[in-house]
């Protein structure tokens, strides 16, 4: 919990999106309330286009946290939320559930590709054709990044080439969103 609570204020001391910590102990923490989890309110939202801009706007948080040499760790949809309007120009998006610090056991490029592939296999379900959507999102990804993960990004996609191609082959589609974002960063 504290490790948890500590990685939340710095990255509020980076100007990044995180829910205030209200109150720790040793056993929780209570955090602010910064609104409904960003995948619940994608599935239950009609509007394509809106569904699209905020998958974009999900993905440019992300950006300029790698850019500040940050790790989220598992930025999946479940673990932002949304708070405003969606309609909004941009409606806020904060990043929870820092629990993991994946730099611990690699090193934080390796951790910020990783962080990519995650946010793109949890994006992919929002599409009707995952691989253009999802190229799109990466090149969104790109232009908010200042250093080239690219060799990183094609690294990380040919370690998982047999899990993509067994995936292909049985038809696995709970974990679809894994096989499209591993296609698409092979192409970066």
């Amino acid at each position: 919990m504290h490790a948890e609570a500590a990685r939340l204020q710095q990255f509020a001391d980076s100007s990044i999106n995180v829910p205030e910590v209200l109150e720790k102990t040793d056993t929780y923490i209570t955090l602010a309330d910064c609104g409904m989890q960003l995948d619940s309110f994608l599935r239950a939202q009609a509007d394509p286009d809106v569904r699209v801009r905020l998958l974009k706007q999900a993905v440019r948080t992300i950006g300029p946290l790698h850019s500040k040499g940050l790790v989220h760790g598992r930025p999946k949809l479940k673990d932002m939320t949304l708070k405003g309007a969606a309609d909004a120009s941009t409606p806020t998006i904060y990043l929870l559930d820092l629990e993991e610090d994946p730099t611990a056991v690699m090193s934080a490029r390796n951790a910020q590709a990783r962080d990519v592939w995650l946010l793109l296999a949890s994006c992919a379900e929002f599409y009707e054709e995952p691989k253009a959507g999802l190229h799109k999102l990466i090149e969104v990804y790109r232009t908010t990044m200042a250093a080239d993960l690219a060799p990183e990004l094609r690294a990380l996609a040919r370690s998982r080439r047999i899990v993509r191609r067994l995936i292909e082959i049985l038809r696995l589609t709970d974990i679809r969103g894994s096989y499209w974002a591993t296609r698409v960063l092979q192409a970066v």
